[in-house]
Parts: structure tokens; sequence; C-alpha cells
């Protein structure tokens, strides 16, 4: 009887944290939609790669140095 509770208890937790996690993607997706949108407002075009590192910087997938880094401009490219 008990072993019930305990496994009911863990589907719950486990339930929990996937509802969780999946919260926290919808908010990065959402947040990483609103600053393209912003951006796009100000005139500005963002790259698919551009907003591929801004969705793991808001997933927390990138510190933001890593970020830095990635869209640092390769010497010799213009856009």
């Amino acid at each position: 009887m008990m072993g019930n509770h305990f496994e009911e208890m863990e589907k719950k937790r486990l339930e929990q944290n996937r509802k969780k996690q999946q919260d926290k993607e919808t908010d990065a997706v959402r947040a990483v939609n609103n600053a393209k949108a912003s951006l796009e407002i100000d005139g500005m075009k963002v790259s698919e790669e551009t907003e591929a590192i801004m969705l793991k910087y808001a997933k927390g997938e990138l510190t933001e140095q890593q970020v830095l880094e990635l869209i640092k401009p390769k010497p010799g490219k213009t856009d």
C-alpha cells in the first residue's frame, strides 16, 4: 500500500519537473521572439544563426561570454 503512494508521488514529481522544463522552454522561445521582433521593428534583420544562439542563451545552454564569442564579427566578414 505504501509503495503505491510513493510511486504516485514520484510520478507527480516527474510530471511537475517535465512541466517546469516545458514552461522554461516556452518562456525562452517567447523571449527570443520578442527580442527578434524588437530588432526587426528597428529595421534590423536577425539571421537564423543569431536566432539559434539567442535561443540557446535563453534556455541557459550558453553563458553570456559564450554568446559574445559566437556573435563577435569574424575578420574580413561584412554584412
